[in-house]
């Protein structure tokens, strides 16, 4: 992972990630302090943004690229569930409630991402209520993402499923 300077929200980056996903759902105040507060970093194909078992570690929104979804399906074992594209933003969960990750994220190409330390999401949460609000939501967004691809993995005819 290659590091640099925080992005200022004027940057490309910072208005790429503020109109799309759930980004572009939350109130300007909130992303502009969240994109003013983050660090663009920089993953090469294959190259891990977190993996099942890892500890909370902040969220990442995807700039640029694609990451790859992985579910822990066992503690030694995961499995590849879908592809999170530029807009998306991962990691909330742990960050919210401190436990270690339970999916991986992989980058499937070069990828750019705004990260946000988990002690700078808790800093801004206690600075702006509405950021707990935005994070429950993205939660919720994120929730509906993994419903839609289990539904796609899912056999459609109830007879095949039950046979």
């Amino acid at each position: 992972m290659e590091l640099n300077s925080s992005i200022k929200p004027t940057s490309t980056g910072g208005n790429v990630i503020r109109e799309l996903g759930w980004m572009g759902t939350i109130p300007r105040e909130i992303s502009d302090a969240m994109i003013d507060k983050a660090i663009l970093v920089r993953f090469s194909p294959g190259q891990s943004l977190y993996d099942p078992g890892d500890p909370a570690g902040g969220i990442y929104g995807v700039v640029e690229g694609a990451v790859r979804v992985r579910i822990a399906t066992s503690e030694t074992n995961s499995q590849l569930i879908g592809c999170f594209q530029t807009g998306a933003w991962i990691g909330q969960a742990p960050s919210i409630n401190g436990t270690s990750r339970t999916m991986g994220f992989t980058a499937a190409n070069n990828v750019q991402a705004l990260h946000l330390p988990l002690h700078v999401v808790t800093a801004l949460v206690q600075q702006s209520p509405g950021l707990g609000a935005a994070l429950a939501t993205l939660s919720e967004w994120n929730l509906n993402l993994a419903l839609q691809a289990i539904a796609e993995l899912t056999i459609p005819k109830v007879e095949r499923r039950i046979a």
